[in-house]
């Protein structure tokens, strides 16, 4: 398939999540996976055009919910190269801690990341998604009637968050979907990011000082819809 044809199969994937976004079945879409994996080669594709944040978009291709995932300077100039800079995820269903690992020395980062939760927290809005997505989405029906704009079409993630996980270790990063009280808007989906090696019980009980959990990923709608996001 060329380029330009499966850039247009990602649109119209695309679309086909906002089709169905507001309905009950975006819900069974939404809970059928935990979430979805980054590896370094990714985050270096991306770095090169120096972006501030990732722009994930949600889409729907044969009934797998699917994420499409670009940097915003791509995104904004439209330069996009399938598979280097705008990469489709897969939306997993089981946490893989088996990846082969790298032999990069951990490096412990500065806690001045305004964007890092603790463990607890994450492990907290995690549990609040898997338990309270239902009650969630009844909310959110609720609020379409009342004039709201439904729910999400894509997920923005500083780039920022990347390069703090992705400066210690070469680790996979591992983007779990969450629920979170957003101040302004209420609760809604978000991403949490961390280490795969995170995830393995045995691992986290030995290094504690290493996790790290990122947690400023922001969900459009409610948070305005740019004109820049050119695969809407």
């Amino acid at each position: 398939m060329s380029a330009s044809k499966y850039l247009t199969r990602i649109k119209a994937n695309i679309n086909t999540w906002n089709e169905i976004r507001n309905t009950s079945i975006a819900l069974n879409f939404l809970t059928s996976g935990y979430g979805f994996t980054v590896s370094f080669e990714d985050y270096q594709n991306w770095s090169t055009n120096n972006p501030t944040t990732l722009n994930c978009y949600f889409g729907v291709d044969e009934f797998e919910l699917k994420f499409y995932i670009v940097d915003n300077v791509t995104d904004q100039n439209q330069s996009y190269q399938i598979g280097i800079n705008l990469l489709e995820k897969e939306f997993t269903r089981s946490f893989n801690t088996t990846a082969t690992k790298t032999n990069t020395a951990f490096k412990r980062v500065a806690l001045s990341c305004n964007d890092q939760i603790s463990k607890s927290e994450a492990e907290q809005r995690i549990l609040n998604w898997m338990l309270g997505a239902k009650n969630w989405f009844k909310d959110q029906q609720q609020a379409i009637k009342s004039g709201s704009s439904g729910l999400l079409r894509l997920m923005t993630i500083p780039f920022e968050d990347l390069s703090t996980l992705f400066g210690s270790s070469q680790e996979n990063v591992f983007v779990l979907t969450a629920l979170n009280n957003f101040d302004i808007f209420g609760y809604n989906l978000e991403f949490i990011l961390t280490r795969e090696i995170e995830l393995n019980e045995g691992e986290t009980q030995k290094s504690g000082d290493n996790e790290l959990f990122m947690d400023v990923s922001q969900p459009h709608p409610p948070f305005s819809l740019s004109s820049d996001f050119n695969l809407l």
